[in-house]
């Protein structure tokens, strides 16, 4: 009878085993599901399709939590942090983007040594979403921590490396070192360059990004230069990188606007706008910069109505956004009270430029440059309604 106890005894131990079998079946089917998603979500990143990955975010990070319960030092829940952190930055969510990247780095951080690339990736997010935030030096200390892990690995052709050292610029640059920035954009131009050949997409955004430090230098001209290399690239492939392409087109736009060229700034905005909304969200900042910049445009251009329009579809998108403290609406509201007075609603036109007065006066650390320039425009204002001893009266008790 033994061999009739050895059947026996595996027959138990099957069904015994039948429901945690069943449990690592259906654990591997939910992975399998869950990294598919992940695919998915990352090939529309990739095609810049940020808005229809929005709503994703957090269904994917509640299947990554109920899937891996309390052990979430698991590699499917940290890639999936890293990919909603990236589907929030590119929809101008930066905080929530920062919080994500930030649980993500600390799981790395327990997973793998100090040194290893994958530190290097979230490092290199954060950096991004603080440069998005205009927190310029801390975005140069975490792009820098991240160059410091890429450079160990002594491959001089590294990708990344490239992606590191152009991060890098953009945030030195906007900290003001501009001719550092122009230094780090030639690095990362060289890498790409042999990686990618010379009219890759790559190379694009390193034209535009250095573009912008011409500009900082006054070098507008070279600044055009560079943002129509880069637009040569994109038109190439126009489906391709819709976000990036309205980048070079915004900010040719800012170049012919200093020039006085309003007619190629009023077109280069167009195409940022029209490329934006394919890609971003209706609220999403860029797409609000785009209709002030078609405002100011208008303004330059003596086209009251229209500029109007703009700056009030801006100011009503900021409302619902922004904070009321928060410069860039104390900016739209000014922009407002403007175009008011300039169509003649001089009511109007003060009781919005006394709103933003009373917002940014509340402010215990005010910016005073942009305080003065709002007084500024007040005075303005009351110096046509109501005559030269009134305006004066405000400047004094301003400065």
């Amino acid at each position: 009878m033994p061999h009739f106890f050895c059947i026996t005894t595996l027959l138990v131990l099957s069904l015994a085993l039948c429901p945690q079998a069943h449990a690592q079946s259906v654990d591997r089917n939910a992975r399998a599901r869950l990294t598919q998603s992940l695919d998915q979500v990352d090939s529309m990143m990739l095609a810049e399709k940020y808005k229809d990955a929005l709503p994703l975010a957090d269904t994917l990070l509640a299947h990554a939590k109920a899937l891996v319960g309390e052990a979430t030092l698991d590699t499917i829940y940290i890639r999936t942090l890293h990919t909603c952190g990236r589907i929030l930055y590119f929809n101008g969510k930066y905080d929530l983007a920062i919080a994500r990247h930030e649980a993500c780095l600390t799981l790395k951080r327990q997973l793998y040594d100090g040194e290893n690339v994958r530190i290097a990736v979230t490092l290199t997010n954060l950096g991004i979403c603080w440069y998005d935030k205009k927190k310029y030096t801390t975005a140069i200390e975490y792009q820098q921590q991240a160059l410091a892990i890429y450079q160990k690995l002594n491959n001089p052709r590294l990708p990344a490396l490239a992606d590191c050292w152009n991060n890098l610029a953009n945030a030195q640059a906007d900290n003001g070192q501009n001719e550092i920035a122009l230094e780090s954009y030639h690095k990362a131009l060289i890498i790409r360059a042999r990686n990618e050949g010379a009219n890759s997409l790559g190379i694009a955004s390193i034209y535009q990004n250095a573009a912008g430090c011409y500009i900082s230098l006054n070098d507008v001209d070279e600044a055009i230069k560079e943002y129509q290399k880069a637009l040569s690239i994109y038109r190439l492939r126009p489906k391709e990188k819709p976000a990036s392409a309205a980048h070079a087109w915004y900010n040719l736009g800012q170049c012919c606007i200093i020039t006085g060229d309003l007619e190629y700034a009023e077109y280069c905005n167009e195409q940022a706008l029209k490329l934006r909304k394919e890609s971003l969200t209706a609220n999403h900042p860029y797409i609000l910069n785009s209709l002030r910049s078609l405002a100011n445009t208008y303004r330059r251009k003596g086209d009251s109505d229209r500029a109007d329009y703009y700056f009030n579809a801006v100011l009503e998108s900021r409302r619902k956004t922004l904070s009321p403290g928060d410069p860039q609406l104390s900016n739209s509201i000014s922009d407002v009270s403007i175009a008011a007075k300039q169509s003649g609603d001089w009511a109007r036109a003060e009781k919005l430029a006394l709103e933003v007065i009373e917002i940014e006066g509340a402010k215990p650390m005010r910016d005073s440059l942009l305080t003065a320039r709002l007084v500024s425009n007040y005075g303005n204002l009351l110096l046509e309604m109501k005559g030269p001893d009134t305006a004066l009266v405000l400047y004094r008790q301003a400065f």
